[in-house]
């Protein structure tokens, strides 16, 4: 398990490579879309901070912290760290097993290229982890609620994983412009 920042920071160099600008609100969606892959096709997590159930869809709190100055523009920055000991925030670089490299890439190669609002509306999709959370919010007053790993894993284990489990596929992003977000397999790259 990684630290959120860490996955952020890997999404906005995995963007800038492919010539993509990513808004704090796309890179929450991308660290959320990534865990909750892992979950269901790998069976553990990706990262060890608590995504909750905000207005707009999951965060990771202290992702939040490091984007919130750049509003809905793009990030420009990378997330850091706060010293305990100095109270300074500096830059940690990340460091990923190489199978997590590749299947970090996978998902990313996926999303990236959807707007920050494309990607907010697909978790708020029924069935969905942070819609299911808060549908329970709206029965007590839990502001700010925490979307549990088990919600996270079980809402993606219902999605169809054919197209994230085989590098030799392709994945039509047509199909989120015409109602249907789940992923659709095209057919076998040619090479």
């Amino acid at each position: 398990m990684y630290d959120a920042r860490h996955l952020a920071n890997f999404s906005l160099d995995f963007a800038s490579r492919s010539g993509s600008a990513l808004s704090h609100m796309a890179v929450q969606k991308l660290i959320f879309f990534s865990h909750g892959w892992s979950l269901a096709n790998r069976g553990r997590p990706m990262v060890k901070n608590a995504f909750e159930a905000w207005k707009y869809g999951p965060v990771v709190r202290v992702v939040w912290d490091s984007f919130k100055q750049f509003g809905n523009k793009p990030v420009t920055a990378r997330a850091s760290f706060i010293d305990p000991m100095t109270g300074l925030a500096n830059y940690q670089a990340y460091a990923f097993r190489t199978d997590d490299i590749a299947f970090l890439e996978t998902v990313l190669s996926y999303y990236v290229g959807f707007s920050a609002f494309t990607l907010s509306d697909l978790t708020h999709e029924a069935g969905m982890p942070w819609r299911t959370v808060r549908e329970q919010m709206t029965k007590s007053a839990n502001i700010g609620a925490t979307i549990p790993d088990e919600i996270i894993r079980a809402s993606f284990q219902a999605l169809s994983l054919g197209w994230l489990g085989s590098p030799s596929t392709i994945v039509s992003q047509a199909s989120l412009t015409q109602g249907n977000y789940l992923p659709m397999i095209l057919g076998p790259v040619s090479k």
